[in-house]
C-alpha cells in the first residue's frame, strides 16, 4: 500500500495511527525503568523534546475512540475487533504517559490557544455531519432554467 492511502485511512477512522504508535509506548518504557524526572526535565529544558510532545498532543486531541470503533464496526470483519479495541487501548495509555512527563491533566493543557482552535473546528465539524448527503446532492444539481436567456449575441 502507498503512503497517502495508508495514511488518509486512518485519518478518515480518526485513529491517526501513523502519526503516533510507537511514541507513547517509548515514553512509557522510559517512565517505566525510572526515568521520569528525566523526560520531565528534557520536557521543560529541551525545545525539540517539548515541541515533539506538544506535537503528539495535537495528534492526541484530533483522535477520536468513538468514531473508530463505529469505523471498526461497520466496516471491519467481527473477527478483526479486538486489533481495534487494541490500539484504543493503546492510545489511551500512550495519552496518560505523555500527560504525565508534562505534568499536565489534560490535552493541550500547555496550548490554551491550540485547545480553543480545536474546540471549534472539532464543533463546526460535528454540526456539519448533521446534514444527509441528499442534501447535499440537492444543493450540488444544477437548477433547470424555466426561461429563455435573456443574453444575446451579437
Amino acid at each position: 500500500m502507498r503512503a497517502i492511502p495508508w495514511i488518509f485511512a486512518w485519518s478518515q477512522n480518526r485513529l491517526l495511527l501513523p502519526a503516533w504508535l510507537g511514541a507513547g509506548q517509548a515514553i512509557q518504557f522510559s517512565i517505566d525503568h525510572g526515568h521520569l524526572k528525566q523526560l520531565e526535565e528534557m520536557c521543560r529544558e529541551w525545545p525539540f523534546f517539548s515541541t515533539r510532545l506538544g506535537m503528539l498532543e495535537m495528534v492526541y486531541t484530533k483522535t477520536n475512540a468513538s468514531i473508530s470503533k463505529y469505523y471498526d464496526e461497520q466496516l471491519v470483519a467481527e473477527e478483526l475487533w479486538p486489533l481495534g479495541e487494541q490500539l484504543r487501548s493503546r492510545l489511551a495509555q500512550d495519552i496518560k504517559a505523555v500527560l504525565m512527563v508534562e505534568n499536565s491533566d489534560h490535552l493541550m493543557e500547555q496550548n490554551p490557544w491550540g485547545a480553543e482552535l480545536f474546540a471549534c473546528v472539532t464543533s463546526m465539524l460535528s454540526l456539519s455531519t448533521c446534514f444527509k448527503p441528499s442534501y447535499y446532492n440537492v444543493l450540488a444539481r444544477p437548477k433547470k432554467s424555466t426561461h429563455r436567456s435573456t443574453m444575446h449575441s451579437w
